[in-house]
């Protein structure tokens, strides 16, 4: 039954949203996630729990919401990578508002955000150790532009999520700068027109 509901969410089918949801409730923490590994990336990328949180971001359901929003506040600099883009990429799907504010919390967090590398010196001191295959920098950056992103397309919250990802426009690695730019240019309505 979850393995129905969750392919039928996937493709933008709320039949088993009350399943997924129940499946969700069910886990009291965190299960092990996954940290974003620059080299030797084997096995999944996402936990259980994060791909049911990603299932009920393409049913698209509001009710889907506030359980999302309950893993969310268990979030912190800390919390494997997978987690935080699980939450970020199911809420920017839903586009609800009421996201916004817990998102901008989550970023206000210690070790949350100011990880753009908008000079050499920035880049520098933040990828020590590791150099250019510096992997804790890049999945700094990774978290912070995901939640940012999904900030800025659930409303915004006082223009933080605008704020960063016009940090990460003029920030020194491309692919980090043109994500950014475009997803601005598409504005906050970008993730429900796909």
């Amino acid at each position: 039954k979850l393995t129905y509901a969750r392919t039928l969410a996937v493709l933008g089918d709320e039949t088993g949203l009350e399943t997924l949801l129940a499946k969700v409730r069910s886990y009291e923490q965190w299960d092990e996630g996954w940290n974003y590994r620059g080299m030797g990336q084997f096995g999944a990328a996402l936990s259980e729990l994060d791909n049911l949180l990603v299932a009920l971001g393409h049913a698209g359901n509001k009710k889907a919401v506030p359980v999302v929003l309950d893993k969310l506040r268990q979030l912190d600099a800390q919390i494997a990578f997978s987690h935080h883009r699980a939450v970020g990429l199911a809420l920017e799907l839903i586009g609800d508002g009421s996201a916004a504010e817990p998102l901008a919390e989550l970023l206000n967090k210690p070790g949350m955000a100011g990880y753009a590398h908008a000079d050499v010196q920035t880049a520098i001191a933040q990828g020590v150790p590791g150099g250019t295959n510096a992997e804790q920098t890049r999945r700094e950056s990774l978290r912070e532009l995901m939640l940012a992103r999904a900030l800025y397309r659930c409303g915004d919250r006082e223009g933080l999520g605008e704020k960063i990802l016009r940090e990460y426009t003029q920030d020194l690695r491309g692919h980090l700068a043109r994500h950014a730019a475009a997803v601005l240019a598409e504005g906050q309505a970008g993730a429900a027109k796909k």
